[in-house]
């Protein structure tokens, strides 16, 4: 009967050890998740204005100079989409250092803002629509 105590602690170590491996490899993944969700968000906004470039820079050259440069979303909004981008291209090709979670949270946090605000442009462009 010890033996089974010792081994259900040890699975029990074991599943806990893989959940903290499984969250440090996703902390590690969050610039290239959260540069994709932009990026989706930015080709949604290029689509409705009938842009559709093929490649990352391409949406974002087309987000800074349709939207950007005239006006419709901030430069600051641009600049976490860029540093989205290039966090994303580095950690595709190479080895980054471990992102601590206050990392992780500031990364998201900036993705969201940036999907927020193309949500409030369709919103608002909708309700102009309407009128």
């Amino acid at each position: 009967h010890t033996g089974f105590v010792i081994l259900r602690r040890a699975r029990r170590r074991i599943r806990a050890l893989g959940i903290r491996i499984l969250r440090a490899a996703a902390l590690r993944m969050t610039d290239s998740v959260f540069s994709v969700v932009e990026h989706y968000a930015a080709l949604a906004l290029l689509q409705s204005i009938s842009r559709a470039p093929s490649k990352h820079a391409g949406v974002i050259s087309l987000f800074d100079t349709e939207f950007v440069a005239k006006g419709t979303f901030s430069k600051d909004l641009s600049k976490d989409f860029h540093r989205a981008f290039e966090l994303c291209q580095t950690a595709d090709h190479r080895a980054l250092p471990p992102i601590t979670p206050q990392t992780a949270l500031e990364t998201w946090q900036r993705a969201a803002r940036f999907v927020e605000a193309i949500q409030r442009y369709f919103e608002e462009r909708e309700k102009q629509t309407m009128q």
